[in-house]
């Protein structure tokens, strides 16, 4: 079944950003950032603070059989 969801009353937002290269064919490295801030009002962006950092890395490789 469905229903209605509430609302929110945080007003956080992230910052993401996300690098890949690719070596050769099959081969990707991947680097990602994020950033969590939080405001004290909504769409205020006086006060706000960041309140979580986050790093990824990521190496795919495509074997051949």
């Amino acid at each position: 079944a469905c229903g209605v969801l509430a609302g929110s009353d945080s007003h956080d937002f992230r910052f993401e950003a996300l690098l890949a290269y690719e070596r050769s064919p099959g081969s990707v490295f991947f680097l990602g950032y994020t950033r969590q801030f939080q405001d004290t009002a909504a769409f205020d962006f006086r006060r706000v603070q960041p309140v979580a950092d986050g790093f990824f890395v990521k190496l795919s490789y495509r074997f051949r059989m």
